[in-house]
């Protein structure tokens, strides 16, 4: 066969190779594009999980130690509780790797005892035992942007997507471990050193948040919970009520948590844009 004959023969077989890396290059692009738009929408739900699972572990610290009164909100917000993990469930793309995760089977088993128990026992447990549920789902976060590889993203060149899961939602929980620790102080109407000790802990890493730029816009309500734990909480008799104190926090908590979502749209914008 003569050099004339092959050359067709070569062109064609160039095209065909060539049509097929385009068209496998596609279909990696659109896999890794829904990879992406299926993490970020996890990592909404977690988000939303984690949110309700602080606000419990506040409400129940504050029940234990005396303020009866929120019991009808901790009861609701459990009804909320099981309807988050409802919605996780239910997401059938990834369905297996969530009822398969070993972090996740254990968050539901305690999860399970602890909505029952949580009347019985005395408050440092029963706090101790939220802390474990939030540490598991903090690092399932974790584990789940790892596994939709969302670590390849960004918010903008100089803020990596993994800020969000390895920086903002652990600043998240000093508030939250602080609403609940000054909740309990507040429905007793007076705290131990132990409490003292832990709430001046968690008040120094909260101050360090007005040193994280992408935190500046939530500064005023910053300096409105640390003013609160220092003039009504770290008292030898607080004064403040514990729902008051508790809203107060959970206004805090919740304005962080929006930079959260706002930073999730962003990247969830960036994706559809296919900006990868």
């Amino acid at each position: 066969m003569d050099l004339l004959t092959l050359w067709p023969i070569a062109l064609g077989l160039t095209a065909v190779l060539a049509l097929f890396a385009f068209v496998n290059h596609r279909l990696y692009k659109k896999n890794k594009i829904l990879r992406y738009h299926l993490g970020l929408e996890r990592l909404s739900l977690f988000r939303h999980l984690l949110a309700a699972m602080q606000q419990h572990r506040g409400l129940c610290n504050g029940y234990l130690n005396g303020d009866t009164s929120l019991l009808k909100r901790i009861e609701s917000l459990q009804r909320n509780i099981d309807q988050h993990i409802k919605l996780i469930l239910d997401c059938e793309t990834d369905a297996a790797w969530i009822r398969n995760n070993e972090l996740w089977m254990g968050i539901e088993d305690h999860w399970g005892r602890l909505s029952v128990h949580f009347k019985h026992g005395d408050s440092s447990s029963n706090l101790n035992q939220h802390n474990s549920i939030i540490s598991d789902l903090l690092y399932l976060i974790e584990e789940c942007a790892e596994n939709h590889q969302l670590q390849e993203l960004a918010i903008n060149p100089n803020l990596p997507a993994a800020f969000l899961w390895q920086q903002l939602l652990y600043s998240a929980e000093y508030i939250g471990q602080a609403r609940a620790i000054g909740t309990g102080i507040a429905a007793a109407g007076m705290s131990t050193s132990v409490q003292r000790i832990k709430l001046n802990f968690l008040q120094t890493r909260i101050q360090e948040l007005l040193n994280t730029s992408e935190l500046q816009s939530v500064e005023g309500d910053i300096n409105k919970l640390i003013k609160a734990i220092n003039q009504h909480i770290l008292l030898d008799k607080p004064d403040v009520a514990a729902d008051e104190y508790f809203n107060l926090a959970t206004h805090t908590l919740n304005q962080v948590l929006e930079r959260f979502d706002y930073f999730v749209r962003q990247l969830v914008d960036g994706v559809g844009k296919g900006g990868l």
